[in-house]
């Protein structure tokens, strides 16, 4: 059901702290990755979050991969230059700021929905916000306020809050937050939009769910917290002005990056819930005692802390039940995940934990979790642009989830998608999955242009095996004009082919192959 409701409910000065947003996005070409895609324009929503900063929050999708962006205040016909300060892909949040102060003269700030007795200016609410600050109880009505798609003008929805769970954030493939479910109308340009509640802000509009109806989702105050606190901890400066000046990280994780938001901590291990009764037997556990069983540890750092078979029974003083579900407020259950998600790197989590019979308390430093085959470019690592070495025409590239995605788009990523690939974490032996992109045409490379040797995976060069792309480009400029470079090529888990070439001989090619294919650059990384 869509409402229109009246703006008269709602005061001035919530609504002079509304903006629409325009973006002109250019998206990186994975195939091609000296080249951009055509340009596109898009439109979203944001709000003021902090007038003493001049920042203003929108979602991460309306401005990812945006080579301009304007915003327009509510009953203004002109547009003012925005420019990006900080970007959180995991959570989908970005920060903008508009250097004009005429801008800023009638604009206002639309307050969190906090507890009450909360001290402080923004900048000090979110540093005290805990888990659960914030947080709206079912039922509570709510009005989405943005710039949707079927007009140009404010728009204002309304409805109840439905559902408060742990949701997967669409931007990201493996992250799993807090989410606000509603009912309220949110339609594509809503994105980045404040959802009030009492004048103040319990969330922001961000994604809908499809073949459903009235199914929307917010990011709620304790995510957009997290986020604050990075920013106004680790900010300094904006993504233009990062990308030019700041060095280069030759891998990740990096945990006070000025631009990019870190990521949210995981607990680093794989569980199982105990329901079946003989599973709990087997183990020696009471009925008293629930939670999740560990049964993998993804984390390396957690070796010799805790332990496969170990049950966690409390995690920050919050019992564990065997949904992994704790309880809050009034009878009202969240996964514990969201204890972990709420620390930043480096913090610790403080966990009971039963193992063979005995109870015993550990304390865990967390971090996010770190994958070999990245979600994003948006880390100090890529800073938004793919990577690619390109020796004799042979193009390599680490694999992403943007590369994986537009093979699938292609049908040709079918070979990819495996546990080993997507699940598996980086080693100090293994920091990337170095793929052959595709082979440009030239003599150099006669008889090796078929779709065969195309997006597969490199298992080594010189029988070298590789650790990433920059450890591939180490190889390939160690070896002399005289040498063979010998480029294995992995089909599956053991068929292999090879590609020989003479290390001048593709040297020389560079200029001629650059030159046919509008290339600027042999390498970027």
């Amino acid at each position: 059901m869509f409402l229109r409701v009246s703006k008269r409910w709602m005061s001035d000065r919530v609504l002079r702290g509304v903006v629409k947003v325009f973006a002109t996005t250019c998206q990186p070409n994975y195939l091609l990755p000296w080249s951009k895609k055509a340009q596109q324009a898009s439109s979203g929503s944001g709000f003021v979050v902090d007038m003493k900063h001049k920042l203003i929050i929108t979602n991460a999708h309306v401005v990812m991969d945006a080579a301009l962006i304007e915003v327009r205040k509510e009953g203004c016909s002109e547009k003012n230059h925005a420019e990006l300060l900080y970007m959180g892909m995991d959570c989908d949040l970005a920060l903008l700021t508009v250097q004009c102060d005429d801008f800023w003269k009638s604009m206002s700030q639309i307050p969190l929905y906090l507890p009450k007795g909360k001290p402080g200016n923004v900048r000090q609410l979110v540093k005290n916000i805990k888990p659960f600050d914030g947080i709206p109880q079912i039922q509570d009505s709510v009005h989405a306020i943005g710039y949707p798609i079927g007009g140009d003008q404010l728009s204002i929805t309304s409805g109840v809050v439905s559902r408060i769970d742990i949701q997967p954030y669409a931007i990201s493939i493996h992250t799993m937050l807090l989410s606000i479910q509603v009912d309220a109308a949110i339609n594509a340009g809503n994105s980045g939009g404040p959802v009030l509640s009492n004048n103040k802000v319990i969330g922001m509009g961000f994604q809908s769910l499809m073949d459903a109806d009235n199914i929307s989702y917010l990011i709620p105050v304790p995510i957009i917290a997290h986020f604050l606190r990075h920013y106004y901890k680790h900010g300094r400066s904006s993504t233009k002005q990062e990308s030019k000046n700041s060095p280069k990280v030759s891998s990740l994780p990096v945990w006070d990056c000025p631009v990019y938001h870190p990521g949210f901590c995981t607990l680093g291990c794989g569980t199982q819930e105990p329901h079946n009764k003989s599973l709990r037997e087997s183990i020696g556990l009471l009925p008293e005692h629930t939670g999740p069983i560990i049964k993998g540890l993804s984390n390396r750092a957690l070796k010799g802390i805790i332990k496969p078979g170990d049950v966690i029974l409390e995690c920050d003083g919050h019992k564990i039940h065997n949904d992994s579900n704790i309880r809050y407020g009034k009878n009202r259950v969240i996964k514990f995940t969201h204890l972990i998600n709420m620390k930043s790197p480096g913090e610790q989590v403080h966990l009971k934990i039963f193992r063979k019979g005995k109870i015993i308390n550990k304390a865990v430093t967390v971090t996010p979790d770190i994958r070999l085959v990245q979600p994003h470019l948006y880390n100090p690592y890529f800073k938004q642009t793919p990577k690619y070495v390109m020796f004799g025409g042979v193009v390599l590239s680490p694999l992403t989830i943007g590369y994986y995605n537009e093979l699938k788009a292609v049908g040709s990523a079918g070979h990819l998608y495996n546990n080993q690939v997507f699940y598996a974490r980086p080693t100090p032996e293994k920091s990337e999955v170095v793929m052959l992109m595709t082979i440009l045409p030239h003599q150099v490379n006669q008889g090796y242009q078929t779709d065969l040797f195309q997006h597969q995976v490199v298992k080594s060069i010189n029988d070298i095996e590789l650790k990433s792309l920059r450890h591939a480009n180490e190889i390939l400029t160690s070896l002399k004009d005289n040498d063979f470079a010998r480029i294995v090529i992995l089909f599956g888990s053991d068929v292999i082919q090879t590609l020989t070439m003479k290390v001048g001989e593709a040297r020389r090619a560079a200029a001629d192959i650059q030159k046919t294919f509008s290339i600027h650059e042999t390498c970027i990384l």
